[in-house]
């Protein structure tokens, strides 16, 4: 869930410890833009898709930068290429802040990309690779930050650590997880963690930041069908697949009722107010309670429309293996995402 504001508390902070710039200068010629370019597209082409991960040849690209700036870092491997890595600057008494993102990317089908998906190549400005916005763009605008803070000298109010870790597109638990559970000593201090999940958008005049202030609740289910098993070419009148297949037309027929919860009302309420194409968010009960709205916000922006319920994508499925025969079992998995003021034993429609 995210909440738009001029200015993020949590961003403001980390800003504050580092130089200002001199009044009037133009940050787009900012002389660590082009390495800050280079590193993410070399960032990119380090293939972290999870599974299997292979985050420790990442964690390498990481440990020779620190090398060449002088900097402390450690570096964990719960399994073999399983690998994580921080660093930290030591200030003063403030709350401590962790730069935080995560190194493994989802799988790509480069039949459905223009570019390779691991080629980190640029096409009309922009920066085309797995991994670009979650989360290795974010990782190296952390690095950047981070380093130059290192190279400032300046005395910092708090300790700063930056921290790139595994196995978050599988729950973490090799990655932030196993971090928590065996050195919470790193975690010692600390107040504040910077990570994915809000953004920045010029509006108008103002820079806007999204804040995300809670998140929904996963929950993976396995739907599985046992039916009569047969040859292709003389169905049955139901088998595994025909009953899995109804009972997913049921839940894409009938969706979880619509609910706002506080903090997504907040937020559609602020983006009615800092953008005139979003002025059917003014009203976030109206706009649940008439379908026909809702629907069409569904289909221009499935992510706004996804905070308004409980939701579940059919992302796998499977039945048999040969073309003509009929499985006598069939199996989806679905990604639920439920609102964060319940848990999985009080899902409801």
């Amino acid at each position: 869930m995210r909440t738009a504001t001029v200015i993020a508390p949590a961003m403001a902070a980390l800003l504050a410890l580092a130089p200002a710039p001199g009044a009037g200068q133009d940050t787009t010629s900012d002389p660590r833009l082009p390495e800050a370019s280079r590193r993410l597209q070399q960032y990119i082409r380090i293939d972290t898709t999870n599974p299997p991960g292979n985050e420790s040849e990442a964690v390498a690209f990481f440990a020779d930068i620190f090398e060449r700036e002088g900097i402390a870092y450690e570096t964990v491997e719960p399994e073999p290429g399983r690998g994580s890595i921080w660093a930290r600057l030591e200030g003063g008494e403030a709350p401590g802040i962790i730069l935080l993102h995560h190194i493994d990317v989802v799988p790509a089908d480069p039949r459905f990309w223009n570019h390779d998906p691991m080629s980190g190549t640029y096409e009309n400005g922009y920066l085309n690779g797995r991994g670009a916005l979650d989360t290795k763009g974010l990782g190296i605008m952390h690095l950047e930050a981070f380093l130059a803070l290192a190279r400032s000298g300046a005395p910092l109010e708090r300790d700063v650590i930056f921290m790139a870790t595994a196995d978050e597109e599988a729950g973490g638990k090799l990655g932030a997880g196993w971090i928590v559970r065996n050195r919470p000593d790193v975690l010692q201090g600390v107040g504040l963690v910077l990570n994915e999940g809000g953004s920045g958008r010029v509006l108008g005049n103002r820079v806007v930041f999204s804040v995300e202030v809670t998140q929904k609740v996963p929950m993976w289910l396995r739907l599985n069908a046992v039916g009569p098993a047969g040859h292709g070419s003389s169905p049955s009148t139901r088998s595994a697949v025909t009953d899995l297949v109804e009972a997913l037309e049921r839940l894409r027929q009938d969706p979880f009722a619509p609910r706002i919860v506080p903090a997504v009302g907040d937020f559609f309420r602020d983006l009615a107010e800092l953008e005139s194409a979003a002025a059917e968010l003014a009203d976030p009960e109206r706009l649940i309670a008439e379908p026909d709205r809702l629907a069409a916000l569904h289909r221009t922006n499935p992510m706004l429309h996804a905070l308004t319920r409980n939701t579940c994508a059919v992302t796998r499925l499977q039945a048999s293996s040969k073309i003509n025969v009929v499985a006598p079992a069939a199996t989806a998995e679905l990604d639920c995402r439920l609102l964060p003021d319940q848990g999985a034993t009080r899902l409801h429609s």
